[in-house]
């Protein structure tokens, strides 16, 4: 049954993909997104919020975005994309490869991302896919998007060069309060600058500003490394990558990652890379 219904999803969204294909939205776009949704249902409560949901004309229809609300036993309460799924019991739903990702959806305690395939809009074929889901109560929230690609090592060290060049042309204060501005220009995806001062603080850092101040001494990965201490203690002129597990902002995962560390005016600036095996691996 749940593979006929996956199969009248498919056709369903590809006529609706076809009217409306746009520019592709990103992972953070999907996430403010979801963020937005879930404070709706907090402020306003469900049922005005379905309805702005599944509004095709509303602020939750952007690109290839839209929102989506699963009860606790699977049961589809809104679908910005396709109202005939809203009322259906969906906790049995897999994609094309099998996995059941409706059941991991609402295993989310919290928030966090879930892959799977769906049927891309823009595309009309099944695609790898990305939703971030967000518990509010019994229900869970979630928007998707596609085709997540994460950046790459020479993309780190290219928005490690910019930001170097930055300081060196405006000046320290100017230059991280534009890295802290987060306007785009030191992030990108699961890309972001960071720096370290002379004395071991944190100065600047594109992704949470709230880090600033923090000690980069005393900060630990998830296996209790230092890898602030690495940081500082191994960054050279020429650069050099430093290997240490840390949360990805974009899956909710604990992900290997590795930092382009260059020292450069008694400053360390840096930006690292999720993945499976880091580039300073052995």
């Amino acid at each position: 049954m749940f593979k006929i219904l996956f199969q009248a999803v498919l056709v369903v969204l590809a006529t609706v993909g076809a009217a409306g294909a746009a520019e592709r939205a990103t992972l953070q776009d999907a996430r403010a997104m979801a963020e937005r949704a879930a404070q709706l249902m907090h402020l306003s409560g469900p049922q005005m919020a379905y309805a702005a949901f599944n509004d095709k004309s509303g602020t939750f229809q952007n690109r290839d975005l839209y929102v989506f609300v699963l009860n606790k036993d699977g049961v589809m309460l809104a679908h910005g994309a396709d109202p005939s799924l809203i009322g259906r019991d969906l906790i049995g739903l897999k994609d094309v490869t099998g996995k059941p990702f409706v059941k991991e959806m609402l295993g989310i305690k919290d928030s966090g991302w879930v892959s799977y395939h769906w049927l891309d809009p823009l595309t009309r074929t099944v695609e790898p896919k990305t939703s971030y889901v967000i518990r509010v109560d019994d229900d869970v929230v979630g928007v998707g998007a596609y085709e997540f690609s994460r950046g790459s090592a020479e993309e780190a060290k290219t928005l490690v060069a910019h930001a170097i060049a930055l300081y060196d042309r405006i000046g320290a204060t100017e230059a991280f309060h534009r890295i802290n501005a987060h306007d785009g220009d030191f992030m990108d995806r699961d890309l972001y600058v960071a720096v370290i001062g002379p004395s071991g603080l944190i100065v600047a850092q594109a992704d949470d500003e709230r880090r600033v101040g923090l000690d980069a001494n005393a900060i630990t990965d998830i296996d209790g490394k230092p890898y602030g201490r690495a940081l500082i203690d191994q960054a050279t002129a020429d650069g050099a990558w430093i290997d240490y597990r840390r949360k990805d902002p974009l899956t909710g995962e604990i992900e290997a990652k590795s930092s382009w560390a260059v020292l450069h005016d008694h400053h360390i600036f840096l930006c690292g890379i999720y993945t499976p095996k880091t580039p300073g691996a052995k």
